[in-house]
């Protein structure tokens, strides 16, 4: 299942029931944080930021064959062929 985050990133729910999340724009981890102009309807960025959750750890998870640079389940910055890479390990947990 795809869940659309405020036009600023998404979510999805993977067949193994481990949730997604990327996310770009205003408040998350990226190179655009800044907010957009008014008239702006699409929003852009070179990087985004990810996060992954399942229903009995809804807080977070460690993706295992991810590295994390502190305590915290989010990772910034990364760029669409590290998103890739998260995305597939997600897949295998």
């Amino acid at each position: 299942m795809f869940t659309s985050t405020l036009n600023k990133g998404f979510h999805m729910e993977l067949p193994n029931g481990v949730t997604v999340s990327v996310q770009w724009g205003p408040g998350s981890y990226c190179s655009r944080r800044n907010v957009p102009d008014i008239s702006d309807t699409i929003w852009d960025s070179e990087t985004a930021e990810v996060m992954a959750w399942t229903n009995e750890s809804p807080s977070g998870i460690r993706v295992k064959g991810v590295e994390y640079d502190s305590s915290d389940v989010v990772i910034g910055y990364l760029d669409v062929t590290q998103v890739i890479d998260f995305i597939n390990k997600a897949m295998e947990a």
